[in-house]
């Protein structure tokens, strides 16, 4: 049986708003990859983790039931606790919940930097500026050229404006063009939406349900609880 002095000092969850229960799961985890709790032996007692964790038991069990789930442990009656034979190969995609988790990688893993551009929050700021100043664009060339003509220009700086300073931060015309499309969208949609009085609250309504099915649609894959995604079958 593994005792305290194997599991190590007690954990800091003061750094993370992630569930303990799941940082622990990602911890205990790391510790049977690594060989610290070894295929078929005994790991500690849960009132042995609790109190290295500085956690309640309950908080432990729900670790253990995570990793019960993904077949690393098995949990006995009157026995305790072992470790199963399992190969790292099928965990296919983990969530890190700490730096040190983000910094570690399996063996011959290939890590992909997606994107190295760093956005600032001042840079954020003169976005939201630049959609703002639409309005008062549009309302004072609503004055002098009426208003279909004014919210074209309006919407057509700004548009353009957005765009080519989206490019020069995201440093990709695709990430841009896809910022640009965005607005372009949202400002077609409320031409619609102001140019038909009658109908505004319905075209509202459709935009809003629209928008919240679209957010529900591109996110119903998502688990937003599990650490871990069960492994791929083979091909």
């Amino acid at each position: 049986m593994a005792s305290r002095a194997d599991t190590g000092t007690r954990v800091d969850f003061s750094r993370t708003g992630v569930a303990r229960y799941i940082q622990l799961a990602s911890l205990f985890r790391r510790r049977i990859e690594s060989g610290l709790w070894a295929p078929g032996r005994q790991i500690p007692i849960v009132d042995d983790l609790a109190a290295e964790c500085g956690v309640a038991r309950a908080t432990i069990r729900q670790a253990l039931g995570i990793l019960e789930n993904e077949r690393l442990i098995e949990r006995y009656r009157a026995k305790g606790t072992f470790v199963l034979e399992r190969p790292q190969g099928q965990i296919w995609c983990e969530v890190a919940t700490d730096w040190s988790g983000l910094l570690m990688s399996r063996k011959d893993a290939v890590i992909e930097v997606l994107s190295d551009a760093r956005i600032h929050p001042i840079q954020y700021l003169l976005l939201g500026a630049a959609l703002t100043v639409f309005y008062l664009l549009e309302l004072s060339l609503a004055e002098h050229l009426g208003f279909a003509l004014a919210y074209a220009i309006a919407a057509t700086s700004v548009l353009g404006l957005v765009t080519a300073y989206s490019a020069a931060i995201l440093r990709t015309g695709l990430r841009a063009a896809l910022v640009g499309s965005g607005v372009a969208a949202l400002y077609g949609y409320l031409y619609v939406l102001l140019t038909n009085e009658d109908y505004a609250l319905l075209i509202g309504s459709i935009g809003l349900f629209a928008a919240v099915a679209g957010v529900m649609l591109a996110t119903r894959r998502i688990d937003w609880y599990a650490p871990v995604r069960p492994a791929r079958p083979a091909p």
